[in-house]
């Protein structure tokens, strides 16, 4: 997971603390995915690549972020100044940031104001017209912390983050602040022990969940939290999950990979059970829709990666075994085995419509969901820096 090292300044008499709910939650008490106010915890990964109520919005090489329409079936540089080169940090399409999220119509991200040392959260609209800074988060010459950047998400009305120490006596801690301008910090959870570290958070109705790694000596585990946004509840919902093993939130069950096994977690009832058994399960990344589940097989090629001095020499014979295994989510019977057209790395997601394929940042393909029982569903590219 790519990180992005920063700094921060914690001042503790500025933490609004707090470990109840927030009545003002009250709007949001659905258990159902609200498509335009809750976290996408379907896009993974760097989680650079989102979508919005009319087409997916993804940053460039140069770090423009570029939108495709859904309706026009074309992308375009999210740029409305007349006579913009796109060439550099003017062009109203950059961010400076590495992640992007999105909620009812905006693009929010993390990113430095020009070269002050100072980190603000943004929000810019939808179109590219209007960008504001809502609250400082960082400073550069202050004790260091490390933020991944994926390590975020936004989830009715409200973000959700975590920063985690990198000196000693320093933890990490959950936090989250409301979508306004100088929104007051809350401190939802301050991990006790150093050697603990948080994965990854997510959304999902009207609850919060997030990862742990624990790295304690001889006992090194995964374990998944829950934090309710109506009671302010905390909850562990899974103790024991193999360090590095997969997992997949998605419509209140959690899909995860568990030896030779792929499990299913009700994040509703906590029932926990195995769903699929094979030889592949150990070595594959999972994702889950309304109907299928897909087993990405490029985990498997990593770990060869990892043990490879000449990488160069075989990463494209072994990319040429890049996978994707479709399985019917009801019969769990496999209804199509998809092609992977790269010879490098590339990362899979699964939205609403479309399974996305992101190479190295460099170019991005979609392949309509409408068409995966055909025998040689297309690749339809969106986007490559080479055109």
């Amino acid at each position: 997971m790519k990180k992005l090292i920063i700094t921060i300044l914690i001042i503790a008499t500025t933490l609004n603390i707090t470990a109840c709910g927030n009545s003002e939650n009250a709007q949001y008490t659905s258990e159902e995915y609200l498509p335009e106010s809750d976290d996408q915890p379907n896009i993974i990964y760097g989680r650079n690549f989102i979508e919005g109520n009319s087409g997916y919005y993804f940053y460039d090489p140069m770090d423009n972020i570029q939108f495709y329409d859904f309706n026009l079936k074309k992308t375009h540089i999210l740029c409305n100044k007349p006579e913009c080169t796109h060439e550099d940090e003017e062009c109203s399409s950059y961010t400076g940031g590495v992640t992007l999220r999105y909620a009812e119509g905006n693009l929010y991200y993390v990113a430095e104001e020009g070269t002050t040392g100072d980190v603000y959260f943004w929000r810019k609209s939808g179109d590219g017209s209007k960008t504001e800074k809502l609250f400082l988060l960082y400073h550069f010459d202050e004790p260091q912390v490390e933020i991944a950047s994926t390590l975020f998400c936004i989830h009715r009305d409200y973000v959700y983050y975590f920063l985690q120490g990198m000196e000693e006596g320093y933890s990490s801690v959950l936090y989250r602040r409301k979508l306004e301008k100088n929104a007051k910090i809350e401190v939802l959870e301050a991990l006790e022990s150093e050697a603990q570290d948080y994965d990854e958070v997510y959304g999902c109705g009207n609850k919060i969940y997030y990862v742990l790694d624990s790295y304690e000596k001889d006992n090194r585990y995964m374990e998944l939290r829950s934090y309710d946004i109506i009671s302010g509840e905390k909850k562990t919902e899974l103790k024991r999950m193999g360090l590095g093993e997969s997992y997949y939130i998605y419509n209140n069950k959690m899909f995860y990979t568990s030896e030779q096994n792929i499990c299913e977690l009700d994040l509703k009832n906590g029932e926990d059970k195995v769903i699929m058994s094979g030889e592949f399960s150990e070595s594959v990344f999972v994702h889950a829709d309304d109907k299928y589940l897909y087993f990405d097989n490029s985990c498997d090629i990593e770990k060869r990666l990892d043990q490879l001095e000449h990488i160069e020499e075989k990463m494209k014979e072994w990319y040429q075994d890049r996978k994707v295994y479709v399985y019917d989510k009801e019969t769990l019977q496999q209804v199509n085995v998809l092609s992977i057209p790269t010879e490098t790395f590339a990362d899979f997601n699964v939205t609403s419509n479309y399974l996305t394929l992101r190479i190295l940042g460099d170019e991005f393909r979609i392949l309509d969901k409408n068409s995966l029982t055909n025998e040689n569903p297309e690749w339809v590219k969106i986007y490559s820096s080479l055109d």
